[in-house]
């Protein structure tokens, strides 16, 4: 298999996902479970055990890795020096592989399917951005952490055929530690509009589901030292040390942190219909949508657009339930009224402005100001085919 032969696979996918059923066939549209936790961890298994639907669709490039790169007669190994011939070849299939995987995960999410994130999430401001982002778009936000001591981490990354190496696995889990488990940075996500937070603590994963023994991976000083070491990276002797979070730790309150999260995390997925205000409208907009039966719109929420001009085309009147998610997924309407007060409504403005929205500021060629700014703009009833393709795609690309 060479890179051309990934491409044209990787182009076969694309085609498969647009063959897919509409959005009425989506079991939990617009859901989206993260599980987190450094190498080692037992995401895959603890996963399973909380008991997620199957019809979760993994967003992981790591999964592509391990099952392409054997096929170029490449090692799963990472940390050698950035040279020679193996390694450059590997970075250009490393390259494709996280377009590819970029690629789905934009259509999947275009087809408000539900989503699995199982990554380490050692960076919360990188993670939380993307969890916002989901919700921002309709999604329903899950989150599950687990934990391993650092050392087991970096061990067991060792052994595994597909290694980052030592230093990027110690600084992964030291991040982690640091980041996530002593400032308890995702906890303090419970309570946001369309977020989820099945455990508060960490799951410390340490003990045998089966016995509740402590595992034998691992020695009973764990449970018991006043302090945890974070190892310098670079393998010097200057340690860091923060306070043990597996201190105490027992089967017994291992195992409510399990329980009580399969509970809330069964609630969660029991309500087919999502429970963010955004997802709901969106979700009916598009079965709507489905049920006209015009082409085979209604699978994705681009959807939304293309039947808009199908409507104006065929003078339709465009329903209350359509209107309401074009303007909620594309914010024409806010767009429409900022623009309105901040552009003079006498005059085609001859440069660029900067225009404060809901999403930002946002600078706003002349050439679209006047049909925004003018007075007695146009609805997105009222604007022609050519008109909403090119607002809409302005939109989407600078917004």
């Amino acid at each position: 298999m060479n890179i051309g032969d990934l491409r044209k696979l990787i182009q076969e996918v694309k085609l498969q996902e647009a063959l897919e059923s509409g959005i009425k066939q989506v079991e939990h549209p617009f859901k989206a479970f993260f599980i987190l936790g450094p190498a080692g961890s037992g995401k895959t298994f603890t996963k399973n055990i909380l008991g997620l639907p199957e019809s979760f669709v993994p967003i992981n490039t790591d999964d592509a890795v391990e099952k392409v790169f054997p096929k170029f007669g490449l090692t799963l190994k990472f940390q050698e020096p950035p040279s020679g011939e193996e390694y450059d070849k590997k970075q250009e299939v490393r390259k494709l592989l996280q377009q590819a995987v970029s690629d789905k995960t934009k259509r999947k999410i275009n087809q408000a399917l539900p989503l699995l994130f199982d990554t380490t999430g050692e960076n919360p401001n990188k993670m939380k951005k993307i969890m916002r982002q989901l919700v921002d778009i309709g999604y329903d936000v899950a989150v599950f952490t687990i934990n391993v001591p650092p050392e087991y981490s970096v061990e067991t990354d060792a052994k595994r055929e597909r290694t980052v190496g030592s230093k990027i696995a110690q600084q992964v889990t030291n991040a982690y530690q640091k980041n996530v488990v002593d400032q308890g940075t995702y906890t303090q996500m419970e309570g946001e509009r369309g977020i989820t937070i099945l455990n508060a603590n960490p799951y410390p994963n340490l003990f045998d589901i089966r016995t509740g023994e402590l595992r034998p991976d691992f020695d009973s000083s764990v449970l018991q030292n006043d302090r945890m070491e974070l190892k310098d990276p670079d393998g010097g002797a200057d340690s860091e040390f923060m306070k043990n979070p597996f201190k105490g730790a027992s089967w017994d309150k291992a195992s409510a942190i399990l329980e009580n999260a399969k509970e809330k995390l069964q609630g969660w997925v029991s309500q087919r219909d999502p429970q963010n205000p955004t997802g709901k409208e969106v979700l009916q907009a598009l079965e709507y949508v489905q049920d006209q039966g015009v082409a085979d719109y209604g699978d994705q929420i681009t959807d939304l657009v293309q039947y808009a001009l199908w409507a104006d085309e065929n003078e339709k009147e465009l329903p209350k339930t359509v209107q309401n998610a074009l303007q909620i997924v594309f914010d024409v309407e806010t767009f429409q009224k900022k623009l309105k007060r901040s552009v003079p409504s006498d005059k085609f403005p001859g440069s660029p402005q900067t225009v404060k929205t809901d999403k930002g500021e946002v600078e706003v060629p002349p050439e679209l100001l006047p049909r925004f700014g003018q007075k007695g703009a146009p609805t997105i009833q009222q604007l022609t085919r050519e008109q909403l393709l090119e607002i809409i795609n302005w939109i989407k690309i600078n917004s």
